[in-house]
């Protein structure tokens, strides 16, 4: 199939990274990506993530991965999109993550690293989209 848009499944970014949770193919159901699976607090305010054990990076020629995913890799491709002040904020010089400030805004207050392979993610207000938006 094509690469097309970013609102069909098969957009292009799906060969780029993987994502926390994955649409169900032809649904708008999602299933376990990264995360084997997740919690949300009564409040619908917190949102914690148990990541895949043993998940690996692609090699390439230029990088050569020495570890598995964990939480650090999940709270720094959160914080790099939020953090204004950030090196790596723009990914192109006056370029930010628009996709990210579209889709969550404010919303997020915090990403942060329970243990190794548990993430924990606090919103202002619930969200009952937030679990397939990060699925897009």
């Amino acid at each position: 199939a094509p690469y097309t848009a970013g609102q069909t499944f098969d957009a292009s970014s799906r060969t780029v990274f993987n994502r926390l949770v994955e649409f169900d193919h032809g649904k708008t159901s999602v299933s376990p990506g990264l995360a084997d699976s997740w919690t949300i607090s009564d409040d619908g305010k917190e949102y914690t993530f148990k990541l895949r054990k043993g998940v690996k990076f692609a090699p390439t020629d230029y990088f050569t991965p020495t570890r598995d995913l964990n939480a650090d890799d999940v709270v720094f491709s959160f914080q790099r999109q939020v953090d204004k002040n950030g090196p790596w904020f723009q990914y192109i010089p006056g370029i930010a993550y628009q996709y990210y400030n579209d889709q969550f805004g404010d919303n997020i207050t915090k990403v942060e690293k329970v243990d190794d392979l548990t993430v924990k993610f606090t919103l202002k207000e619930p969200a009952i989209t937030f679990i397939p938006t990060l699925g897009m």
